[in-house]
């Protein structure tokens, strides 16, 4: 069981100790990476399959969690409840979001997000919740609290 530090109440947290932030847009997964050779050149170099996107997903999460958590780049252990919010499809008959993407790689694309941002490296990360739920405009809930076992 995990018990929060104390360290000096984060001035945004919540009475549980967490800082939420939520997060406008559609989630993007971190997709595979491809390798490719560029025909010139004859070098190799790997890109995203969502690049673009990716890069752009990233930002955001990574600039509205660095205006809530305030700066302080955490090197003990964090924990993280991520909820992703998906619009269902009108032709859905399914109740819950059991389809892509994957929560697996919703969840890599923020843990990359909030390296520098959060903590120093995605390994501080030693709990988190991931859920996938219909809503009507998508987005992210995002808590982070800073743990120590």
């Amino acid at each position: 069981m995990q018990q929060t530090l104390a360290l000096p109440p984060h001035p945004n947290a919540d009475p549980d100790g967490f800082v939420t932030v939520d997060v406008d847009g559609y989630p993007v997964a971190q997709g595979s990476m491809r390798a490719m050779v560029n025909r010139k050149t004859g070098r190799a170099f790997i890109i995203h399959d969502n690049g673009p996107e990716l890069r752009a997903w990233r930002k955001t999460v990574a600039t509205l969690a660095g205006m809530k958590w305030g700066g302080r780049i955490v090197n003990t252990g964090v924990e993280l409840e991520l909820t992703f919010y998906l619009v269902r499809a009108k032709s859905a008959k399914r109740p819950a979001p059991y389809i892509k993407p994957d929560a697996d790689k919703l969840v890599r694309a923020v843990f990359d997000a909030l390296t520098g941002v959060v903590y120093d490296d995605d390994c501080r990360v030693t709990d988190y919740v991931a859920r996938k739920r219909y809503a009507p405009k998508p987005g992210l809930r995002l808590r982070i609290r800073e743990t120590i076992e």
